[in-house]
């Protein structure tokens, strides 16, 4: 079952993702905002269905103050201790996962109406038929294998997107599950992940100057929780809320130091969703993320064992020196 929690701001369908968003930036003040990006590039939100969009990208190079926390500093203070490369993408993919699924795997089959406001929610990343994820998940699928068992509901998916209903999609769940044993449709389900989560949380990072594994780690789990956005339950309020409680951005404050802020301000936005049921279950996968903090491990070193939901599982995130974790 997705970890999911019901908050005031619902992501945004990839249809409106031409909008704008604004995001503290890593600059001179914590209040600075960033341009936005190509529409191209843009990531879905969480929003109500009729309020505004919001996408974030990187500053301009003139924007941006090359100044970074000192490497021997302690975690307190932003600490990034000598390693020999970050761990591959695969082992972050694995932990999203045990924050999503309590398992090291994706569960690309997964649907369920979770009674949350967003209809039907499905697949790795929990893409919803009201936000307009799974929609773009279909549609690329029908282009690639057309004709498929889930072509035929492209209509209605389409009708539905922006509500939460989930009539005339009866048909959903078990076309879903079958199109699940095709390789190609959770390559396309991979693909989307991509390009509406894992890419801009990436982007993000960059513009923040975020270096740490366990950093882009908390911001990638934060947007495909909770999307891009400008709200206080978005992945932009929550940025701005971390840098006013750390007084400064990362690089200005250290990375430890705004990334405790940031996890503690995300928490205190789970404690207060309307769904107490799923507010209670997500804490865990950020107070997760807080313990290995409170560790020192930002750079995610072996062997890792997360615990969100009482069982404790094992994440390899042994890496060569030549890896690289953001491979976009």
């Amino acid at each position: 079952m997705r970890r999911t929690v019901q908050t005031d701001a619902p992501k945004i369908t990839p249809s409106k993702a031409n909008m704008s968003a604004t995001v503290p930036a890593a600059a001179n003040s914590p209040a600075e905002a960033v341009a936005p990006p190509a529409a191209s590039d843009q990531a879905p939100t969480r929003p109500e269905a009729n309020s505004p969009a919001e996408a974030v990208a990187p500053p301009a190079a003139s924007d941006r103050v090359p100044t970074r926390p000192e490497a021997n500093s302690s975690a307190d203070t932003g600490a990034l201790p000598a390693v020999n490369g970050p761990p591959p993408k695969s082992c972050i993919e694995q932990m999203i996962s045990v924050f999503e699924f309590d398992s090291t795997s994706p569960k690309y089959d997964n649907i369920e109406d979770l009674d949350d406001g967003r209809g039907f929610t499905a697949g790795r990343s929990g893409f919803a038929t009201k936000d307009g994820d799974l929609l773009e998940v279909v549609e690329v699928y029908d282009r690639m294998r057309p004709n498929n068992v889930l072509s035929g509901l492209v209509p209605i998916l389409k009708k539905l997107q922006g509500t939460a209903s989930t009539q005339g999609l009866e048909a959903l769940p078990a076309a879903w599950k079958v199109a699940a044993a095709d390789p190609l449709f959770r390559q396309v389900q991979d693909q989307v992940n991509d390009k509406l989560y894992y890419t801009p949380a990436m982007k993000v990072a960059d513009k923040l100057y975020l270096q740490s594994p366990l950093a882009k780690l908390a911001l990638y789990d934060a947007i495909i929780q909770h999307g891009v956005g400008d709200d206080s339950d978005s992945l932009g309020g929550i940025i701005r809320a971390a840098t006013q409680t750390a007084e400064g951005p990362p690089n200005q404050v250290g990375e430890g130091k705004w990334l405790m802020a940031f996890l503690t301000a995300r928490r205190e936005v789970l404690l207060n969703a309307r769904n107490r049921e799923s507010r209670l279950e997500s804490v865990g996968r950020v107070n997760e993320q807080l313990r290995l903090l409170k560790e020192g491990n930002l750079q995610l070193s072996a062997p890792l064992t997360l615990n969100p939901y009482g069982t404790e599982l094992t994440v390899n995130c042994r890496a060569p020196s030549s890896a690289v974790m953001h491979n976009r």
